[in-house]
Order: structure tokens, then sequence, then C-alpha cells
């Protein structure tokens, strides 16, 4: 698809929004307004189709948006719930319930949203979803591994939940223009990053193959 992610934010708050690492060439795709949502064993009991291994809450007061979302736009900012209401998840599954009864949305195959390092729960089974990259900034490098850490997580049958904000977030004052410097590769690589993942097809190694020598 030419349109390869999810805008969270937007889904689950009344105020246009996109998070920090959404490729901006999407924001006003109308097709990223609605996530894929897939079964899990929590709905009503049904035999799951993929494991939710990653929880990524939202955070109220000041969410985790780019600099050039803070720099245009208001904030504080509360988080309403899940607006589900423009197109009916797939498969006809209503939105899972966090533990607090909100809706929760977990993405399908083929659909990137960001994630990022300041509310996220791992699983054991994803500990390895946990390295981050060291070549870019900081404010890059956690969302770099949400997009490589979720393809891979396809090919294992795992997701990613997002979820009604269990924090709230209040930022120390800082310079948002040093923000929008830091996030250039966001800004600029990260739908040409999506769009790569989508095409890349792992190589498998069989059991028989040699192992590299440490």
């Amino acid at each position: 698809p030419s349109s390869s992610s999810s805008s969270l934010s937007s889904s689950m708050e009344r105020e246009f929004m996109w998070p920090r690492g959404f490729p901006l060439e999407h924001i006003r795709d109308n097709r990223t307004f609605s996530a894929i949502e897939v079964r899990t064993s929590d709905d009503d009991g049904a035999a799951a189709d993929t494991e939710v291994t990653i929880v990524q809450s939202l955070a109220n007061h000041d969410p985790d948006v780019d600099a050039i979302y803070r720099l245009t736009r208001k904030l504080p900012i509360k988080f309403q719930g899940l607006n589900m209401g423009a197109t009916p998840p797939s498969q006809g599954t209503p939105p899972s319930k966090d533990k607090g009864g909100y809706p929760s949305l977990v993405l399908g195959e083929g659909v990137f949203s960001p994630a990022n390092a300041q509310a996220t729960l791992y699983s054991y089974k994803t500990f390895w979803g946990t390295l981050l990259p060291v070549t870019v900034h900081g404010r890059v490098s956690d969302i770099w591994r949400s997009y490589f850490t979720l393809r891979l997580m396809w090919d294992v049958n795992q997701a990613i939940a997002f979820c009604h904000p269990f924090a709230v977030q209040h930022r120390n004052p800082h310079s948002y223009l040093a923000d929008f410097e830091s996030e250039q590769h966001l800004y600029l690589r990260a739908g040409a990053l999506t769009s790569f993942l989508l095409q890349w097809v792992p190589n498998p190694i069989s059991a028989e193959s040699p192992r590299p020598s440490s």
C-alpha cells in the first residue's frame, strides 16, 4: 500500500495530531486515520491470530508529539479514548479493552505507527526489541527502534497495542527549535524507512547452515 502508517494519536483524540516519528507526507492522508486491528486471545475468548508483546501508552498533558506540532499547535492534550467510528476494525471485531476498561488498539500486519521509549511495556518475548540504535540522535533512536521491531514482530505473530494513557507527562522547559533540529531524520526519512520495511523480506537461515565463527 502507498500508505503504510496509522496515526494512533488522531484515532484517540478529537484534535488533529500525530505522534513523533510519523511520516509527514502521510499526516493528511485519510487512509492513515483508521488503523487495522487484529484479534487477540482477549477478544471474547476467541483463538488468537497474534500475541500482543508490546504495549504503548499514550501520555496525557504533554504527549510525545514532534517539534513541528509543539511549535504550531496547542498543548496540553487530554486523550478522550479511541475513535473507531470512521472505519470499522478489520474482521468486524470491536476494540480490545485494557485493564482499566478503556479501548486499546492492536495494529495488524502491514501497518506501522511509531512507538517511543517513554511509556512502553515489553514482554519477555520481545526484550530483543529494547536495543536502541546509537548512530542517530536520541529524538530519533527510539522511533527507528520501534519501526525495526514492529516489522520483525510480524514474522513471529506478535503485535503492538496502543492503549489509553496510564502516564501524565510534564516536560522540562527547553527549546522546541533544538528538538526540531534533532528530529530532521524523522521528518525526512521516516516515510522512506517504512516503505523499505514493507518491502523487506528476511533471508531465512537453515538449521543446517554453518554458524558464523565468533
